[in-house]
């Protein structure tokens, strides 16, 4: 009988025809379409393994750096920079005490998470001659971050956290006693001067450490030449 065409049109070889058996693929001359060798799929298993493991690193580190981040700033309580007419420039007015032990300050404690039971939000503004003063992030919080006090600010803006498992009243000299600054109608922190005091726009005497804080309460110090009360607009969260 005559040999048959395969559909290629080439002929089939056939035992003891002499042809040769046709070679098995290799990577070079593999078909398209065709399966990978298993130590090929084994290699590309291998590299996605690696390449997983890598972004799972990579998502890890970026989880734990988000993390520090939200503990630092005390996401948490919704502590996020607000937006202030008044802004928050010119240099420090203190530093954050870096001296906190833990002990408790009128009658204020230092706890290991916040208090969230009784949770407002005040705002302070200091002038020094006409030049606004930056009131410093971390006052009440412990430098080794072990605590921190029912007063406390997260944000270098003014802005006083009240987070108390107990309902009281606090007033501003409870604050800076523990930020460790003195307060007085003579003096705010290390600037000496007649202290001019606005509690929401209105102008307040006597001695401004009595001011009693309280939720969105705006205040504002003026040692030595006083200046028009700032508005403060707190930011979403506060």
């Amino acid at each position: 009988m005559p040999r048959s065409a395969n559909t290629s049109g080439t002929a089939s070889p056939s035992k003891g025809s002499g042809g040769s058996p046709p070679k098995k693929p290799t990577p070079g001359n593999r078909p398209n379409g065709s399966r990978p060798r298993p130590n090929a799929v084994v290699r590309a298993r291998k590299v996605r393994r690696s390449s997983s493991g890598w972004w799972i690193a990579a998502l890890s580190c970026v989880v734990v750096l988000g993390v520090g981040a939200v503990a630092l700033s005390g996401g948490g309580s919704g502590s996020s920079p607000s937006a202030s007419s008044t802004g928050s420039t010119g240099p420090v007015l203190a530093a954050a005490s870096t001296n906190l032990n833990g002990r408790t300050i009128d009658g204020i404690q230092c706890l290991g998470t916040e208090q969230l039971k009784f949770h407002d939000h005040a705002h302070l503004s200091v002038f020094v001659n006409g030049q606004q003063r930056t009131v410093p992030a971390f006052i009440g919080i412990a430098p080794d971050g072990s605590c921190l006090y029912w007063l406390h600010s997260h944000t270098p803006d003014g802005v006083i956290h009240m987070e108390s498992p107990v309902q009281r009243s606090f007033t501003l000299g409870d604050y800076f006693a523990i930020w460790g600054q003195p307060l007085s109608a003579t003096q705010v922190g290390p600037a000496k001067g007649t202290v001019t005091a606005f509690v929401d726009g209105k102008k307040v005497s006597g001695d401004p450490s009595t001011i009693k804080l309280g939720e969105h309460v705006n205040i504002q110090l003026d040692v030595g030449k006083a200046v028009a009360f700032k508005k403060y607009t707190y930011g979403s969260g506060l």
